[in-house]
């Protein structure tokens, strides 16, 4: 993830319909889990070639801290 964006003050992140595979879901919640994006509220992975499983932890870690 770009630095600028780590630091950035995003609130809302549309990743919808992009072509994030099981391994992109995976990096995004170890970014996440890691502190990247702190100001996140949202995350969309709406149609998305990965697997349900794998789309639910990242908003879901995010929605409980």
């Amino acid at each position: 993830m770009p630095t600028h964006m780590m630091k950035a003050g995003v609130k809302e992140l549309d990743l919808g319909s992009t072509q994030v595979t099981d391994a992109g879901c995976a990096t995004l919640a170890a970014a996440l889990d890691s502190g990247a994006l702190p100001a996140l509220e949202t995350l969309y992975l709406d149609y998305i070639p990965a697997s349900a499983a794998r789309r639910k932890p990242p908003c879901m870690r995010r929605a409980q801290t």
